[in-house]
């Protein structure tokens, strides 16, 4: 399941495309709030197992159902202009998967930057 999250001139972050996330779970954060809003203030990547995670942001993981996951900042000249949403229910390891990930990222950055 995933999400692709854009900054907006609010400096909210929005999801504009989404696959396998429940409705009710959509929604909007602020810069700095929630983990996407963290990673996309510091412009870092979260790799998270569970309910387990770096200190500040484990009061925001209160889904046990989610196995791993990965946040991982849009940014272009290190300017951050969205969030890569990323996980799975499954027991899997997401981290085997982590450059192919950097590099969609780095696909995505570019198609962005072409519009």
């Amino acid at each position: 399941c995933g999400s692709i999250m854009m900054l907006e001139e609010n400096d909210e972050l929005a999801i504009k495309a989404t696959r396998g996330i429940e409705e009710d779970r959509l929604q909007r954060v602020r810069l700095g709030e929630g983990v996407s809003g963290v990673a996309a203030k510091e412009n870092q990547t979260f790799v998270i197992h569970g309910t387990q995670g770096e200190k500040r942001i484990k009061s925001y993981l209160k889904r046990p159902e989610i196995k791993s996951s990965i946040v991982m900042p849009l940014s272009s000249d290190d300017k951050v202009f969205g969030v890569l949403n990323l996980h799975t229910k499954k027991d899997s390891a997401i981290l085997e998967s982590l450059e192919n990930l950097q590099y969609l990222s780095r696909l995505i950055v570019a198609a962005f930057q072409s519009i």
